[in-house]
């Protein structure tokens, strides 16, 4: 049985060279270095006690009254002759070595008392590394594993270590346990506020199944379609506009967004542009309303860029529309849209119907297959009308927004969570009022305002309106959308009084 000690290259005789370096830097001392009782040599744990040197003080030389050279070819007294079979011996220690401070000496077991182990008498500090403060729970089998490692906790060799266990292992073995066959999940380990010396443990979050992360809150209450702000005739954005925008729609009383859906003329934009307009909201409602995005885009590869980009970014959630042209079967939309769901866990994933735009309804089997598949399908958005094609997709346990203003009366006294609305973009304050307190003659104002816009390019109609009541926004609208005719315009003007 070896115990491992570490030994400095300082303490060696000069020019002397171990016959085990270079295979690893371990060296192993034997428990018994003489064959016969020595009364001089007797170095158990109560000849230790006696004998410990103060702190800072040289220890004694062991082989001060012994000239054993058996081999009779060494100048000097050393532990290093064979004659005895010392095993893998590498312990020379002269006068000249001081001890370390008691408090940072190695504790030597002997196992028993009266074993002759050999000892080299000079204290080797120890490595002082901290351990973190860390609880990873991951799910196996859909059971919990915790882990847990703290301050003065026992370190523990893990899988596939040797026996040379040692606090600083903790942080290698860690790197190892991500890759465990059958632990996945784990959380982001984080060093304690008081340890801030050491660095987070790096943790591969592909790795982890999301569908073991927990849903993030969900959004409520009404939300606005909102516009997109553009320029040059629509063909850029308009950064500087975001803010008052915004500011605008948090001052009408809105719990939060939308944006880049059929209102903010998403799918018109590339993605980076989509991306930059995801930042841009997030950036301007500065923690006042929630932030939704719509991600939806004619390719998978495009959507599940969007998704990942806006779920990174700090989105409260994401929705997608089916694919617009072609028209997927139901294996088809069931795996787009569980792509999508998937990049973006445990971030809130909603679902975004309208038949008129996509060109196809979602199939209800295949929500229900993603209810099983993807944990944080939180809702859908419902932008269908009459209420007889919004009613089937008001299934229990899924939160549905409304989009068409004339429905909000039967469509919140049905179940649905709020509105989000494309005249909110304009009018926040009067769909505000209605989600708050629906009535039927509060949904048929709405839809009567919205059947005034309808009258116009819509797009074009709802940034004049709020340009029209004060907010720095553009008419410019991305082509082939259209900007109002003159004659246009001073009718909409006209009309809004």
């Amino acid at each position: 049985m070896c115990k491992p000690l570490r030994v400095p290259n300082s303490v060696r005789a000069a020019g002397e060279k171990g016959f085990d370096d270079g295979l690893h830097e371990d060296r192993r001392i034997g428990r018994h270095l003489v064959d016969e009782p020595d009364a001089e040599r007797d170095v158990g744990s109560e000849a230790l006690a006696r004998q410990e040197p103060a702190p800072g003080r040289p220890g004694p030389y062991l082989r001060e009254h012994e000239g054993r050279d058996d081999g009779g070819d060494d100048p000097q007294s050393n532990l290093r002759e064979t004659e005895h079979r010392v095993l893998r011996c590498d312990c020379d220690v002269c006068a000249c070595d001081e001890a370390a401070p008691a408090a940072e000496r190695i504790s030597v077991c002997l196992h028993h008392h009266r074993s002759r182990t050999a000892v080299d008498r000079l204290a080797h500090p120890e490595e002082t590394e901290g351990v973190l403060d860390v609880l990873p729970v991951g799910q196996v089998d859909g059971g919990a594993l915790p882990l847990d490692v703290g301050p003065g906790a026992e370190a523990l060799p893990f899988a596939r270590q040797d026996d040379r266990a040692r606090v600083p292992d903790v942080r290698e073995g860690f790197g190892e346990l991500r890759d465990e066959s059958r632990i996945e999940g784990i959380a982001p380990l984080r060093a304690r506020e008081d340890d801030l010396q050491h660095g987070t443990v790096p943790f591969d979050s592909e790795r982890a199944h999301r569908r073991e992360l927990k849903v993030g809150p969900m959004i409520k209450g009404a939300l606005a379609a909102a516009l997109t702000p553009l320029r040059e005739d629509g063909a850029t954005l308009d950064d500087d506009a975001f803010d008052p925008y915004l500011d605008f729609l948090a001052g009408g009383g809105l719990d939060g967004i939308l944006a880049l859906g059929t209102t903010g003329e998403g799918i018109l934009l590339s993605v980076e542009e989509r991306k930059r307009v995801a930042e841009l909201c997030l950036e301007a409602s500065r923690g006042r309303l929630q932030v939704a995005v719509h991600c939806g885009a004619q390719t998978k590869a495009d959507t599940v860029a969007l998704v990942e980009h806006s779920a990174a970014a700090g989105v409260d959630a994401v929705a997608v529309i089916g694919p617009p042209y072609f028209r997927p079967d139901a294996e088809a939309l069931f795996e787009h849209f569980r792509r999508a769901a998937a990049a973006c866990a445990p971030t809130p994933f909603y679902l975004y119907e309208f038949e008129a735009t996509s060109g196809y309804p979602i199939p209800l089997e295949v929500i229900e297959r993603l209810r099983q598949a993807a944990p944080n399908l939180a809702g859908l958005k419902v932008s269908d009308s009459p209420f007889d094609k919004v009613k089937p997709y008001l299934l229990e346990g899924l939160d549905v927004f409304v989009g068409a203003e004339a429905l909000l009366a039967e469509g919140l006294a049905g179940g649905a969570a709020g509105a989000v609305s494309g005249l909110a973009a304009a009018y926040p304050e009067e769909v505000a009022e209605v989600v708050r307190a629906p009535s039927a003659n509060g949904a048929a104002r709405l839809g009567e305002l919205r059947a005034g816009i309808e009258r116009f390019p819509r797009h074009a109609a709802l940034k004049l309106v709020v340009g029209n009541r004060g907010v720095p926004l553009r008419e410019d609208v991305r082509a082939p959308l259209r900007r109002l005719t003159a004659p246009e315009r001073d009718e909409l003007l006209a009309w809004l009084g």
